[in-house]
């Protein structure tokens, strides 16, 4: 990658696309997804609180990350009806801090889990459960960690698996809006069902049907999968065409991809010098023009 493009592709979007975009979601009644993340580098972009200024906030949105909010923001997306999905494995290996499910959904926001990057994560949703469980537990007993008794202050975890399995399931559906569709087994709704195997030795013996699933099962586990009545997964596989549609879908991009990846400095090139702070800058700079003018575009 040269100079010059590297300088071309961190221009980042312009806010007026972003408030047009918004607007028209708005308008069709469309869902928003947007990582929200707040902080570039070493300055902080206060994206939640420039939507709410511009009025952009609102149901039907999915922030994503939004890892660097305060309680504040956070209490702004409540407000306004929009959701938060955490991406727990790609936010903790990129360094973009601790997933903030467990606070949005203290606000009142629904909150669900998700996944990011798959060249660089599993797209496991046992993974990220245990991931999400295991960093927020760790984090509310540092405090006590920290306190002279040590260990011995340390209480019962925060969360649960229990808790874990709605952040993927109902949270997840409530967050895309389709919490009265599925992501639980009612009356009414969707004929959605994931049908596990817990015959492994690594799941025996099941003595708490939740932490079986969470702390112990894997993708592999799964036997059969419902989508609206229809199995699309049986002992194991996918039913039809799907698998092997899949292996050809993902091949293809890849050939279409790689000679452009070669053309632009390989798979693993140079990194840029200065690359997060330039990054930073764009994102101040595509601010608000009455943050920009207010000396609201951000702090370093």
């Amino acid at each position: 990658m040269t100079r010059r493009d590297f300088d071309n592709d961190i221009g980042g979007v312009p806010w007026d696309i972003t408030r047009t975009e918004f607007l028209l979601a708005r308008e069709l009644g469309l869902t928003v997804t947007a990582h929200t993340d707040s902080m570039w580098g070493a300055v902080r972009a206060p994206e939640i609180e420039w939507l709410h200024r511009d009025r952009l906030l609102g149901p039907g949105q999915i922030h994503a990350h939004v890892n660097a909010a305060s309680d504040a923001e956070l209490k702004l997306l409540a407000d306004s009806g929009a959701g938060v999905s955490s991406t727990p494995e790609t936010e903790l290996q990129m360094g973009l801090g601790l997933p903030v499910f467990a606070r949005a959904a203290e606000l009142g926001i629904p909150s669900g889990l998700g996944t990011d990057i798959q060249a660089n994560n599993a797209a496991d949703p046992f993974s990220w459960m245990r991931v999400a469980l295991h960093a927020e537990n760790a984090h509310r007993h540092q405090a006590a960690l920290d306190s002279p008794y040590g260990t011995g202050a340390l209480g019962d975890p925060y969360l649960s698996p229990r808790d874990m399995f709605h952040h993927a399931t109902l949270g997840g559906a409530e967050v895309l809006g389709l919490g009265s569709v599925t992501g639980s087994l009612e009356p009414g709704k969707a004929a959605d069902l994931v049908l596990l195997r817990t015959d492994g030795v690594h799941q025996r013996p099941v003595l708490d049907p939740m932490a079986t699933i969470v702390l112990h099962s894997r993708a592999s586990d799964i036997d059969t999968v419902l989508v609206g009545g229809a199995i699309v997964k049986e002992r194991g596989r996918l039913t039809g065409e799907r698998s092997a549609r899949a292996v050809r879908e993902v091949e293809g991009a890849w050939e279409r991809l790689e000679p452009r990846i070669e053309a632009r400095g390989g798979r693993l090139p140079e990194k840029p010098e200065g690359l997060l702070r330039r990054m930073a800058q764009a994102a101040v700079a595509n601010a608000p023009a009455w943050a920009s003018e207010s000396g609201e575009g951000g702090t370093s």
